[in-house]
């Protein structure tokens, strides 16, 4: 009987833990579902996985609280996911696999590639796409039904320019960059924004970040130009490996990074390889930090086994409160055009769940964000003057 007892703790321990998941399955309340593709497995795992646990953490904390209440009746809210291995032909496969399933009304995908494929054929679908991918062209091809939880690249090519002229006095530079749709589109308008501020391109290097690790060869080339600073386009872990081995390489210059440079890619350069590098001040950065960012970092940890929580993540989480949100002012779980209108009228989401700090969306669907240029010191980032950037 003593045993019997514990194990019913046990399990009680389980559902209370998460959110009461299964009290709001059998309180009857309908479920909407929201649609998640992106790379579970792979090289590119760490972006996904961390951009589904920050999303699914909102929906636990909503469900918990009651679920949304649409038009005078209440739903649970659930995510589905699909993963594309960072390949676009199965990011396409996911979305219609989801569609077909779940009838799902939104979805978020947030790699660059996979998400210019998605939105080849979601208006169609009637599916509204989210995400925090920065290709400019996703929101430049009349697509009525996008929503992007982000800036686009531009926003952070300009201001990455301006930390090259302002912060690090470039006259020239060389570019290190990934050949997927992101890189291109990155390479692009940063090669445009250096250009309107005279600092002349001496070489570039590629590579394919979801398979190469070894970048020396890239890198002595680079090196022989002798370039003020160095602009590297890779997410985390490859872009981690490249400052690693520019400094093993004796490449002293500032390199500048990009925003998919988070925790992982600092810790595998280590904070004395990043010392003046510049590179883009978002929330995460924010000194004091905010008060929904330290709930959402332990609420994170305490939920995936103290696992470290990413921007990805942080982003997501936002997402989903605005798609709730969002959903409540349209009164419609399932019209993706009155979602989209009910979302651009729920942001900014409460201050508790601002962990993206996104400000609004602008005709087109790009997300306007609160972003400044700013270096590394000391392993974190300071804006242009050295001061430890404050949340607006």
């Amino acid at each position: 009987m003593k045993r019997g007892w514990i194990a019913w703790l046990g399990v009680m321990s389980i559902f209370f833990f998460l959110g009461g998941g299964a009290s709001n399955a059998l309180s009857g309340q309908k479920e909407v579902t929201i649609g998640f593709v992106g790379p579970l497995t792979g090289g590119a795992a760490f972006i996904g996985i961390d951009a589904l646990n920050g999303a699914k953490l909102a929906v636990e904390e909503i469900n918990a609280a009651g679920g949304i209440t649409v038009a005078g009746k209440k739903y649970d809210l659930k995510i589905e996911s699909y993963d594309d291995e960072v390949t676009p032909a199965k990011a396409v496969a996911g979305l219609r696999k989801l569609k077909d399933r779940f009838e799902i009304p939104v979805v978020i995908c947030n790699i660059s590639g996979s998400s210019m494929a998605i939105t080849e054929i979601n208006e169609r679908l009637g599916t509204l796409w989210c995400g925090f991918a920065r290709h400019p062209k996703i929101t430049q091809r009349g697509n009525k039904l996008v929503l992007r939880y982000e800036g686009t690249v531009k926003v952070d090519t300009d201001l990455a320019a301006l930390g090259a002229d302002e912060i690090v006095k470039a006259k020239t530079y060389a570019i290190l960059c990934d050949t997927g749709d992101w890189g291109r589109g990155l390479h692009d308008e940063f090669v445009k924004a250096m250009e309107e501020r005279g600092i002349k391109l001496l070489g570039e290097e590629w590579f394919d970040m979801r398979k190469d690790s070894d970048f020396r060869v890239q890198i002595t080339k680079i090196k022989a130009l002798n370039p003020d600073t160095i602009k590297i386009v890779a997410y985390d872990e490859a872009s981690g490996q490249l400052v690693k081995q520019c400094r093993e390489l004796g490449v002293t210059v500032p390199l500048i990074m990009t925003t998919g440079f988070q925790a992982k890619g600092r810790q595998i350069a280590g904070a004395k390889n990043i010392e003046g590098c510049i590179n883009i001040i978002g929330p995460s950065s924010f000194d004091p930090r905010p008060e929904s960012l330290v709930n959402y970092e332990k609420n994170y940890r305490m939920r995936y086994d103290n696992k470290e929580p990413g921007a990805y993540g942080e982003n997501n989480y936002e997402l989903v409160y605005a798609i709730a949100r969002g959903m409540e002012k349209a009164g419609n779980i399932t019209d993706a055009y009155k979602i989209k209108e009910g979302m651009k009228a729920a942001v900014p989401v409460e201050k508790e769940h601002r962990t993206a700090y996104l400000q609004s969306w602008t005709d087109n669907g790009d997300g306007v964000m609160y972003r400044i240029a700013g270096f590394y010191k000391d392993g974190k980032l300071v804006d242009k003057d050295g001061n430890p950037p404050k949340a607006p």
